[in-house]
């Protein structure tokens, strides 16, 4: 991790020359002149698309001047099986979206899931509990009430009526998924995040296998899955600074 991989020099070649069966990129697709083409072709398992927003200018606030048709182009060109459109729902300002996001996602054949906002710095954009949005969508007849488990998801999944696909709903706050959590994170210098709101762990770099096995198995538990370690942070981090 450590933010949007594709404005990366040589990132490319780096992806085609990972030795793994495949792997998944999270990235907002707003790079310009991508070569899609070339990314089409990697050995991808699956793709995240990071999108808060279908409005133009919302988006270039949002981003700092960000180009939505660039993202759009860059997506309707995508040919990668296994698209997951994620975008964080936010009081006040894509409450009005939710239909128009899932539509989207229909459209490029991709899985809508609506994430809860987990960062509370002063950015003026305030979270707003998924709960909410999931009885809406239920009142409406367009999610079935009982959700499909999926032990090796943060998601929760809903069928949509009438066999029109699934809609994930992750709550980091409203509802912790600690308990089921088996995510570490990889920063860019190389430190590991085992829990977002966690301490950053340095990795010895003279033994680096065992000692990334080691910090693997130090993740904590919680298996009530609350929000207890959320409770003991003082001051939750900036997703900017942490990269994701």
């Amino acid at each position: 991790t450590g933010g949007e991989p594709l404005v990366r020099r040589g990132v490319l070649d780096f992806f085609e020359n990972v030795n793994l069966d495949g792997f998944y990129l999270t990235t907002n697709l707003a790079v310009k002149s991508l070569d899609i083409k070339r990314i089409n072709k990697l050995k991808i398992k699956g793709i995240n698309i990071s999108l808060d927003t279908l409005n133009p200018e919302k988006y270039r606030w949002l981003t700092r001047g960000g180009d939505l048709n660039t993202v759009l182009n860059n997506i309707k060109n995508i040919n990668i099986d296994n698209i997951k459109l994620n975008t964080i729902l936010m009081k006040d300002f894509n409450e009005d979206e939710v239909m128009d996001i899932i539509n989207f996602a229909l459209e490029i054949k991709a899985i809508p899931r609506f994430i809860e906002k987990m960062d509370f710095a002063e950015t003026g954009l305030q979270f707003i509990s998924l709960e909410g949005l999931k009885k809406y969508l239920i009142k409406k007849n367009i999610i079935e009430t009982e959700s499909c488990p999926d032990k090796n998801s943060v998601a929760s999944y809903h069928k949509m009526n009438g066999a029109r696909g699934i809609i994930g709903f992750i709550t980091p706050i409203s509802n912790p998924f600690c308990a089921n959590c088996n995510k570490i994170r990889f920063k860019a210098n190389g430190d590991i995040k085992l829990c977002l709101f966690g301490d950053n762990v340095k990795v010895d770099k003279s033994n680096m296998k065992e000692s990334i096995k080691n910090i693997i198995l130090m993740k904590p538990q919680n298996e009530n899955g609350d929000s207890s370690i959320l409770r003991t942070v003082p001051i939750l981090p900036i997703m900017a600074n942490i990269g994701g």
